[in-house]
């Protein structure tokens, strides 16, 4: 194949009578693949969502059914050939969306970041010094990470968390990494601590959220993902594309403003829909990082059930699996309490000697597209 022509494209002009154009479209982007015919199913999509300003190479096609709800979406109510708009079942591209209005801000964090993560649930006395990790394996049933960087906290998730909301609602703040799409902020920082639920900061708040992105952009990641190959067995899948969290984070200290840049890889998950909803607000009144890490954890499945040994979970919140088991287990019993507490989980939820039993409450929010597990 030339690579070459995928990096001139004709985009094609929308179909004006809907269904009967919209139909053939989807007919043929469902035979393109991205190794054969990039540029022509890069046309195509870019037929059904006119915005699309990226080059072909920055995406894969995406399934039928989902090509058709961004058709949809972008339609009046109604139209002539009987397709009706699927508001809570579209997967698409984010920035071809228009933000939906909700009465609390949403983080999408990535559902692999839900259940192995480089953030730890560290206390006031573990984060001076910021210990350094050299080539450390992160593990859990999940998949593991090897980390290169300082040791991680939830304070760095809250900033990362803020700031993932804040482009949901915000997703045309896109920049441009070696012809990758990616986000970008460029601005003042007060808008990322409110989001953090810091509605009036001192000059050591905006210094310490600050350090924070400083520190998660001199961090190095390698996750790999465990999943089930056709015959039912378990392998480690490298995360392609992932390597840090920003890739760019810095202070103008005389505008008064910062400039974040994501990896990449945060605008392909959000796009591909593989990414679990957060409340931020809820999360921040969680004064417990382990409580924190928790939340994040039940609310990447899809079932409101969650069954396993204490030390499967402890694994997964990052606790230090070398302290007592009745340590660990009264840390996973506060977090549980702090999480029924504040409505997250059923009062069911328990441990039962070595088993854990979460239970979480039906309004709680579900995670966009993850397995049953």
């Amino acid at each position: 194949m030339d690579t070459n022509r995928n990096n001139t494209w004709t985009q094609p002009a929308l179909p004006a009578t809907g269904g009967t154009e919209i139909v053939c479209l989807l007919q043929q982007l469902q035979v393109k693949t991205v190794t054969e015919s990039a540029t022509e199913s890069a046309s195509i999509i870019a037929a059904l969502a006119p915005e699309i300003r990226c080059t072909p190479l920055d995406h894969k096609p995406l399934e039928v059914s989902a090509i058709l709800d961004i058709w949809a979406a972008r339609s009046t109510n109604s139209n002539p050939d009987g397709f009706e708009t699927k508001a809570d079942t579209i997967i698409a591209p984010v920035h071809q969306l228009q933000a939906k209005p909700a009465s609390f801000p949403l983080c999408p964090m990535p559902t692999d970041f839900c259940r192995i993560s480089p953030f730890f649930p560290l206390g006031k006395h573990d984060l001076r010094p910021r210990e350094y990790m050299e080539m450390a394996t992160i593990t859990s049933s999940w998949g593991n990470i090897i980390y290169t960087g300082p040791r991680l906290s939830t304070y760095e998730e809250d900033a990362l968390a803020a700031l993932l909301a804040y482009f949901d609602t915000h997703k045309h703040l896109t920049g441009n990494i070696e012809g990758r799409i990616t986000y970008r902020y460029q601005g003042p920082l007060l808008p990322i601590l409110r989001l953090m639920g810091i509605d009036n900061p001192n000059g050591s708040e905006y210094l310490r959220v600050v350090r924070s992105f400083e520190l998660m952009a001199c961090s190095v990641i390698e996750i790999s993902t465990r999943k089930n190959t056709t015959r039912g067995k378990s392998v480690l899948k490298p995360l392609l594309g992932l390597s840090n969290i920003m890739t760019f984070a810095r202070l103008d200290k005389e505008a008064k403003t910062i400039d974040l840049t994501l990896n990449p890889y945060f605008y392909l998950i959000l796009g591909s829909g593989n990414y679990t909803l957060l409340n931020v607000k809820a999360r921040n009144k969680l004064s417990s990082p382990v409580a924190k890490v928790l939340y994040r954890f039940i609310q990447s499945h899809r079932g409101d059930v969650w069954k396993g040994h204490y030390k499967t979970l402890a694994a997964t919140l990052n606790l230090d699996l070398e302290q007592y088991p009745s340590k660990i287990k009264s840390r996973i019993a506060m977090a549980i309490s702090k999480l029924i507490e504040y409505g997250h989980l059923s009062v069911k939820s328990g441990q039962n000697g070595d088993l854990v039993c979460l239970y979480r409450q039906k309004q709680a929010l579900r995670s966009t597209k993850t397995d049953q597990s």
